[in-house]
C-alpha cells in the first residue's frame, strides 16, 4: 500500500487555486480585515483567561491583562501594523511545545502525555481581532451553514439533537 499523497489535476471537481477563490470572496470588501481599537483590545483582555503558562515571550495573559489601560493603545497600534503590512512578527509565530501528564495515568509511558503548546501572548490577542473579523463575515456572507453550530455563540448541541429527532 502506497503512502504517498495523490496529485491533484487540474480537472478535479474540488481542485479551486486561491488565484480563482480569494478574490472572488474579497470582490464586495476590498479591506477584509479591519482595524483594531484600545477598547476592543480591552474587551479582548477581559475575556482572555487568566491563568496559564508563558509562551516563549516569558509574559502571562495575568500580565497582560494587569496592565493598565493606556498601554492597550500600544497593544492595538501594534496589531494594526501587523494588519496593515500583512506581516506576522516571526516571535508570534514561535511556540514553546510542552508534555502534560494524561490524568491518571502511567506517568512512565510516554502515551500517557499530551503536547501543548504555549503561544507568544500578544499573538493569542491578535488572533481573537482577527477570530472576530472573521466570524463576522462568515455570519454577514452566510457562508456557514445553518445546521453549524459548534464554536457559534448562542448555539448548543441540543438544539442539534432536537432538529435530528424531528427529522
Amino acid at each position: 500500500m502506497s503512502s504517498k499523497t495523490p496529485k491533484l489535476k487540474k480537472d478535479d471537481k474540488f481542485l479551486h487555486t486561491e488565484q480563482e477563490v480569494i478574490p472572488e470572496l474579497f470582490k464586495n470588501n476590498p479591506t477584509p480585515v479591519e482595524l483594531t481599537s484600545a477598547e476592543e483590545i480591552n474587551e479582548i483582555l477581559k475575556d482572555i483567561r487568566g491563568k496559564g503558562s508563558a509562551g516563549i515571550d516569558q509574559f502571562t495573559n495575568k500580565v497582560l491583562k494587569q496592565l493598565p489601560t493606556c498601554y492597550h493603545t500600544f497593544i492595538a497600534n501594534l496589531i494594526n501594523a501587523s494588519i496593515s503590512q500583512s506581516y506576522i512578527p516571526e516571535s508570534w509565530k514561535l511556540a514553546v511545545v510542552t508534555m502534560i501528564p494524561k490524568s491518571m495515568k502511567d506517568h512512565t509511558d510516554v502515551q500517557n502525555y499530551r503536547p501543548v503548546s504555549l503561544l507568544n501572548t500578544l499573538s493569542k490577542v491578535m488572533e481573537r481581532v482577527i477570530q472576530k473579523r472573521l466570524y463576522n463575515w462568515l455570519c454577514q456572507a452566510k457562508i456557514l451553514s445553518e445546521y453549524q453550530s459548534g464554536f457559534r455563540r448562542f448555539r448548543q448541541t441540543r438544539g442539534q439533537i432536537l432538529r435530528l429527532l424531528q427529522e
